[in-house]
């Protein structure tokens, strides 16, 4: 744990301004090891309501500046981004 600590603050500059959103289950290897990272470096930890579907209301709230996921979040994410913008009838 301690080296993923110190090699995620080679990448990023964490420190007690940023907020960090949890929301993926602690089982999740990737969810422990950035909780400890936020841990470690003094990063606020917000966790979501518990109702995925509602996780962009907890996003409003929270507003991290850390956010990891994985992709199946990011393919809905994009696809609602993207079928608001077809709706608009935007030029892309």
């Amino acid at each position: 744990m301690v080296v993923t600590c110190i090699s995620a603050y080679s990448k990023i500059q964490l420190n007690e301004n940023d907020t960090y959103i949890s929301y993926l289950p602690m089982a999740h290897v990737l969810e422990r090891n950035f909780f400890y990272t936020m841990i470690w470096y003094g990063v606020r930890i917000g966790l979501y309501g518990g109702d995925i579907l509602k996780i962009k209301d907890d996003l409003a709230v929270l507003k991290p500046t850390v956010f990891t996921s994985v992709p199946r979040l990011f393919n809905k994410m994009y696809e609602a981004i993207h079928k608001a913008f077809n709706e608009k009838n935007y030029c892309l």
